[in-house]
């Protein structure tokens, strides 16, 4: 209580705390919708920011069970929650997890990381090279860009290139191989001007479109020499240089292992931004069998976040592709 030392100076106590200290005895339990995290699974959450990160923010389907963990977690720190979804084979309804191969109509539920270990022990086929994490539509956000060599980081094009200020279009002349020698996203450097675009789309060998108006002067390649334009990988400018050999595979006699992996929330429904990197991967090892060790290891980084890739294929880590787009994919680790 308020006492004075002095004529007129009082000197007060005041509780300014707006959280009830929890206590051993205060613990809780939830079984519940949530847009994201393990199904199935106790998992015990001690704040309202893990929480969020486990189990992601509320939709309309999910605020009445997030908020009752939320209002818990102002003054508990011990709540234990289970992911609740529907589960079936037929109906539309039922929770499926998100998987690359568009093609695909398996019904595909990965629960969490025990169930997919114990129910696809040799990997999972015909879904494409990765699967989501856990089931729900976030997971349709998701996609991997991949680059696993020099000539994949960056190369030349065939031919010459033909572009105008102001347009979108790019024609090629001289044998140009748009078709072969590009892929929709990469950076093509472009005119004297060195001017950078995306790819949109690729129409044949020689012509593709931009996402976005070339803004520097008109090329006519026909008129000039060096009328070669230049491609780099989508992420290009996101990673310290080209894929090489690691220093465990050159140790071995290996060369070229190397790749960078990215994964990119392609419809903002992580991060709020279309085609945001959300995690990247650098010079992972592609080394097979005796080097899963290690690749696992560099992944560790990340295992406090819900965020990473989980490669199907069990038997062998082996990339032959580019990159690979494909949505559903943002998930914990490469399972080995």
């Amino acid at each position: 209580m308020p006492f004075q030392v002095s004529p007129g100076v009082n000197v007060s106590e005041i509780d300014l705390t707006t959280v009830i200290p929890a206590v051993s005895t205060t613990e809780g339990a939830l079984a519940g919708h949530f847009r994201w995290g393990p199904v199935d699974l106790r998992v015990l959450v001690s704040s309202e920011d893990i929480l969020a990160q486990q189990y992601q923010t509320p939709d309309s389907n999910t605020a009445n069970d997030f908020f009752v963990a939320k209002n818990f977690l102002a003054y508990g720190n011990k709540l234990y929650i289970t992911r609740v979804v529907n589960q079936g084979t037929t109906s539309t309804d039922y929770a499926r997890t998100a998987i690359m191969n568009s093609a695909n109509n398996a019904q595909t539920l990965v629960k969490n990381e025990d169930h997919y270990n114990e129910t696809y022990p040799s990997g999972i086929s015909g879904v494409g090279a990765f699967v989501a994490k856990y089931p729900g539509e976030l997971g349709n956000s998701l996609r991997i860009s991949m680059c696993g060599s020099a000539a994949a980081w960056e190369s030349t094009l065939s031919g010459n290139l033909v572009v105008t200020a102001n347009s979108t279009t790019v024609t090629g002349l001289n044998s140009t191989a748009f078709n072969t020698e590009l892929t929709v996203g990469d950076l093509v450097v472009m005119g004297p001007d060195k001017e950078v675009g995306s790819v949109k789309t690729i129409a044949n060998s020689s012509q593709f479109t931009l996402k976005d108006a070339y803004e520097g002067n008109t090329h006519n390649a026909a008129a000039v020499s060096a009328g070669h334009g230049e491609r780099r990988w989508e992420l290009y400018n996101q990673f310290d240089g080209a894929p090489a050999t690691s220093d465990f595979a050159a140790k071995r006699g290996g060369s070229n292992d190397e790749l960078h992996v990215a994964v990119i929330d392609e419809d903002a429904l992580w991060s709020g931004t279309a085609n945001t990197v959300i995690e990247r991967f650098d010079k992972v090892s592609m080394a097979s069998c005796i080097n899963c060790r290690r690749v696992h290891k560099l992944l560790q980084r990340s295992y406090e976040s819900s965020v990473t890739i989980c490669l199907v294929d069990r038997s062998r880590y082996t990339i032959n592709e580019r990159w690979f787009k494909g949505r559903g994919c943002h998930v914990w680790r490469f399972c080995f």
